[in-house]
């Protein structure tokens, strides 16, 4: 299948699951890159967050949110994972 958007941004997930934000973000810029989703958005955010980019990761949750980024869309396992960065990055949630 080769490495699009969708598979970039699930290991991208899964290195950051393993505490690997920057192995994560080469899949997810990659990812991001290619089709900008509200999903890949948030998982940039979180991996610029775990980076100590803030800035990367706040410009990342508003980009997600301009495309419609809510909690309700986001995976159930991703919906406190939501809340807390909106609260670390000082953004209001969207439900």
């Amino acid at each position: 299948m080769g490495p699009g958007p969708s598979l970039l941004d699930t290991r991208g997930v899964i290195f950051l699951t393993m505490g690997k934000p920057d192995r994560a973000l080469e899949d997810l810029n990659q990812a991001h890159a290619d089709m900008p989703t509200p999903a890949n958005c948030f998982h940039l955010a979180e991996a610029h967050q775990l980076s100590k980019n803030g800035v990367a990761a706040k410009n990342a949750f508003e980009q997600g949110r301009r495309l419609g980024m809510k909690a309700e869309r986001l995976h159930p396992l991703e919906r406190a994972d939501y809340a807390r960065l909106a609260k670390e990055l000082r953004v209001e949630p969207v439900e």
